[in-house]
């Protein structure tokens, strides 16, 4: 609430009171009309209700309270500054689910989706983990700046970090984090995982062996 207190130094009359620089959703004049006598003064609310959206962007919004004679049209205003603060919520996907290594035929380039659904700007930084230490990461870029309501692709590369001609098949789990170089406590991940399919299997080979010597 903002209190606005209009004093009448004339005659009785009836006053408007208007907000002027603010998006007119932002606020709310329950009595935006007021009956004075002369020589009275009254005080009245006004109500700033910015919604919880990326576009009441954080920051400083210098505004007017303008009060207006209804009989002779003279106005007075008064200059005030309305702040909004920051609110944070960042959302991360990882497209597609699964890739795969395989001689000949690698699916292994991931898309990284991040979307700001907060009221700030901010520079995130990528990194990708993966509890084995068993994979390589190479990002299109490991730096991505996101406005409020924007959203930003970025690919990145996940390998085997040492690719063998005779292993068995397997499946390693990853994720790919963000987080803001502003504010540490923004962050985001998402989960992938890549299937490494090897020219010969153990199996296999034991088999390939075993037909050579028949």
């Amino acid at each position: 609430p903002f209190t606005v207190e209009v004093t009448n130094k004339g005659d009785a009359d009836r006053f408007e009171i208007q907000i002027e620089g603010l998006d007119p959703e932002w606020t709310a004049v329950p009595e935006p009309v007021l009956s004075l006598d002369a020589g009275a003064t009254q005080s009245e609310k006004v109500f700033f209700k910015p919604s919880r959206v990326p576009e009441s962007i954080a920051g400083n919004y210098p505004f007017a309270v303008r009060v207006r004679s209804l009989e002779t049209g003279e106005s007075r205003s008064v200059q005030a500054v309305l702040t909004i603060h920051p609110f944070h919520h960042v959302s991360m996907d990882v497209s597609p689910r699964r890739g795969t290594i395989a001689p000949g035929r690698n699916q292994n380039v991931f898309t990284v989706t991040l979307i700001n659904l907060g009221n700030a700007e901010h520079t995130f930084q990528l990194f990708g983990n993966d509890p084995e230490s068993a994979v390589t990461f190479e990002f299109e870029e490991d730096t991505v700046q996101v406005g409020p309501g924007q959203q930003r692709t970025v690919d990145v590369a996940v390998d085997v970090a040492n690719r063998r001609f005779l292993a068995s098949p397997r499946l390693f789990g990853f994720s790919i984090s963000a987080r803001s170089t502003t504010v540490s406590s923004v962050n985001a991940t998402a989960q992938a995982q890549l299937e490494q399919r090897p020219l010969l299997t153990v199996g296999g080979f034991v088999f390939l062996i075993f037909t050579l010597a028949l």
